[in-house]
């Protein structure tokens, strides 16, 4: 990933990746990964809505100085990913 600062000024805040993303995600992380591969990629989730909304489940994970957001279906496949820098 982009370092968060560079020079003393923030060069990365948020990025979000979609679900029709052919290419290499960090932390080897992927749109097929299910829960518990999640959670060997980045740990324990900080917060996990799962009673939120019926039809979509949000995984928030601290992983490596940032936030990851993972948005899934009620099937729990993965729809889009979020990496926020916590600045």
């Amino acid at each position: 990933m982009l370092p968060i600062k560079s020079d003393g000024e923030f060069v990365f805040s948020e990025l979000v990746v979609y679900q029709k993303n052919k290419d290499d995600l960090p932390y080897k992380l992927n749109f097929n990964d299910h829960l518990q591969f999640l959670r060997e990629k980045l740990g324990k989730e900080l917060k996990d809505n799962q009673n939120g909304l019926p039809e979509r489940r949000v995984l928030t994970f601290f992983h490596d100085f940032l936030v990851i957001v993972i948005f899934m279906d009620s099937s729990e496949n993965i729809n889009l990913i979020k990496f926020i820098s916590p600045s």
